[in-house]
Order: C-alpha cells, then sequence, then structure tokens
C-alpha cells in the first residue's frame, strides 16, 4: 500500500465517511428495486398457483445489505486518492444505484466461488440442484422458480 497517500489526504473523515455512506444508500437503493420487482414476480407467480420457493426476509435484507456494500465499493475510486470529495452529478448518483443492482451479483458470486460451503450451504446447494431453482441470496426478477 502506498502510504504518501495516507499523508497526502486532504479529505477529512467525516468527508470521507459522508461520501461512503451515500455510495452505500444509492447502492442498496439499487438492490431495493431490483428486490422489489422479484417480490413482484413472487406474488404473481404465488397468486398464478406456480409453486414458489418460500419467501425470506433473511435473503431480502441480506441482498440490501450487500447492495450497499457494492455501493461503497463503487464509491472509493471515485474518492480521487482521497484530496478531493467526489461532485455528485446525476450521472454518478445513477452509476452507483446501478452498482448496487447489478454489483450484488459480483459479490455473491465472489463468496461462492472463495469460501468454503457451510453445511447449510451443501443442503441448498443439493436441493437446488435436484429441484433447478437458483439458490442465489437475492430475490430477482429473473429467478427461476422450482416446478
Amino acid at each position: 500500500m502506498n502510504y504518501s497517500l495516507i499523508l497526502l489526504a486532504t479529505l477529512t473523515a467525516p468527508q470521507i465517511t459522508n461520501a461512503l455512506l451515500l455510495g452505500g444508500l444509492l447502492g442498496a437503493t439499487g438492490q431495493g428495486i431490483r428486490a422489489v420487482m422479484g417480490v413482484r414476480k413472487y406474488r404473481e407467480e404465488a397468486a398464478a398457483g406456480v409453486a414458489v420457493n418460500e419467501f425470506s426476509q433473511g435473503r431480502l435484507l441480506s441482498s440490501i445489505a450487500i447492495g450497499f456494500i457494492a455501493g461503497v465499493l463503487a464509491t472509493i475510486p471515485l474518492l480521487d486518492d482521497f484530496t478531493k470529495e467526489p461532485q455528485w452529478t446525476e450521472k454518478m448518483v445513477l452509476a452507483l444505484i446501478a452498482a448496487g443492482y447489478a454489483g450484488v451479483d459480483f459479490i455473491e458470486g465472489f463468496l461462492k466461488n472463495n469460501l468454503p460451503p457451510t453445511k447449510a450451504n451443501e443442503t441448498t446447494s443439493k436441493n437446488s440442484a435436484s429441484t433447478g431453482s437458483d439458490s442465489s441470496l437475492t430475490i430477482s426478477a429473473d429467478q427461476t422458480v422450482a416446478g
């Protein structure tokens, strides 16, 4: 790590924290949009009598938390080596919302490939393989349904 960047930093800790929090909230907003679409599809399929996986509020909250993390990670390069605050343009705000929307897949894929499976994950993976359902943490519009 280049410690000279830390010595040259002109942003205060609250400025950095505020920028990262705003990025995280925008990322969580993007994932929230994605989750709303997934919940809508889930309800439509359940009303139509299609067999669906059980809805999990924990998965919903964890996906929004991962969206927050994706937004924070997308904000870090915008801080220009911690010497000046980002200029919050409309395009930047939309890009951070998109990072939360799409970045969750990247983070979940990274975690699945780099963390050892737990017993609960192994059971879920075996059940998903036999039923053809999606074992993703997110509730998305393109989620497959067991049936």
